[in-house]
């Protein structure tokens, strides 16, 4: 947004929010200073006014491929915006049109640029918004993301808003989604006890993978790898996600197993969900179709060439993002029902795809090609299918 777009974002959620209200946003901060300069320079290069938005971002990324190439100064000095430059030109030079007109989207925007917290909070003070925490729950928790020698440093910081500064510049953060509260303050204890009282929470990822990840020496300032910790991560991974239920019988306090939820809700590979996710078993049923008219309605524009869906999943209270060949895959399912082989299923979509102009050239490959369709196969119907079931954005019928 620029600076005038802002300005009516902040009259508008300060004149609409009631006291309580949240306000969720979302910047480009720190881990991109290297990087936004260089699309400045791109918006320079190829001014507005002349060819369209996608036919100025390929020209911007050529003249910008030129510079490397005689050895722009620049680029260089700043090894994270080649690196990047690098994969957009690829990007380019394949034809990825949706990589492209993402691009264009966010390269071309005039107010695309690093802001800081501490900016950002100072402008939404003045309509009485106040920094209530990140979206990302894991950045919440500095056992999870300061190490043990900086702990100090960072808890002895003035406030919440100088401690997440501390934090991006220690992860270089790209990007922060935060949440702003309208005239009141953060009430912990509450958050706690609601959390406590109705969430549930699923492992997302694969099982081993995850708890390597969660034991890995150093990730952490808090050592993940605890009796109280395992316990609760085998409950959830069986499929027991509420507190009151991973409690009950427990060799551990329910302090320590409480402590051990919170720890886990907020890791990689965890997902919230307020409503029980549905019971699955090994076997996919036959016959699968969409849970609601919403996902309906997606699944159909997939087949008619939408660029990708957004699966709802009550479950999860959010969505499933869906790439264009899987969620068209997963409107075959729904049309022919999953014991289909894919050889079969691979013959339907190579015909629809030839009717349909202007697909993507890897969306293409991925239907046409027998190989990376029996992989899109293996990965829809083994493990998207399940988790959508799970979810309840798809039901068995």
């Amino acid at each position: 947004l620029d600076d005038a777009e802002k300005a009516a974002l902040i009259r508008v959620a300060g004149g609409s929010l009631k006291s309580g209200g949240l306000l969720n946003l979302g910047f480009v901060t720190l881990g991109r200073a290297a990087v936004t300069p260089m699309w400045q320079v791109l918006r320079g290069l190829v001014p507005a006014g002349g060819p369209g938005s996608l036919e100025r971002v390929k020209a911007g990324i050529g003249l910008l491929a030129r510079l490397r190439d005689h050895g722009a100064k620049y680029l260089q000095q700043n090894p994270q915006a080649l690196a990047l430059l690098n994969d957009v030109h690829q990007e380019e030079a394949s034809g990825d049109i949706p990589a492209l007109t993402n691009l264009s989207h966010n390269l071309l925007a005039e107010g695309y640029r690093v802001e800081l917290l501490d900016e950002v909070a100072a402008g939404l003070a003045g309509a009485g918004l106040e920094f209530a925490g990140s979206a990302a729950p894991f950045s919440n928790d500095p056992d999870l993301c300061v190490p043990a020698a900086l702990r100090e440093c960072h808890d002895g910081l003035p406030n919440r808003v100088a401690q997440e500064l501390f934090k991006d510049f220690l992860g270089a953060t790209v990007a922060r989604f935060d949440v702003f509260i309208k005239g009141a303050r953060p009430d912990t204890v509450a958050s706690h006890r609601y959390l406590i009282d109705r969430s549930r929470v699923t492992l997302v990822g694969d099982r081993a993978e995850t708890w390597q990840q969660l034991e890995r020496p150093g990730w952490t300032s808090f050592n993940l790898a605890t009796p109280a910790m395992r316990y609760v991560f085998d409950r959830i991974a069986d499929g027991v996600g509420g507190i009151a239920a991973l409690v009950q019988g427990a060799p551990h306090s329910a302090e320590d197993v409480c402590d051990a939820y919170f720890k886990l809700v907020a890791s990689p590979g965890f997902d919230l969900c307020f409503d029980a996710p549905v019971a699955t078993g090994s076997q996919l049923p036959s016959r699968v179709n969409p849970s609601s008219g919403y996902n309906r309605l997606a699944l159909k524009a997939a087949l008619d060439g939408a660029i990708g869906v957004n699966m709802a999943a009550p479950g999860l209270g959010s969505c499933v993002p869906v790439t264009v060949p899987g969620s068209m895959l997963l409107a075959e399912f729904c049309a022919s029902g999953t014991v289909a082989s894919d050889q079969a299923m691979h013959a339907r979509l190579s015909e629809r795809v030839a009717a349909m102009p202007g697909l993507d050239a890897s969306v293409l490959h991925q239907v046409r090609d027998p190989e990376s369709f029996a992989a899109l196969h293996r990965e829809i119907g083994g493990r998207v299918l399940p988790m959508l079931l799970r979810f309840g954005a798809i039901r068995a019928d």
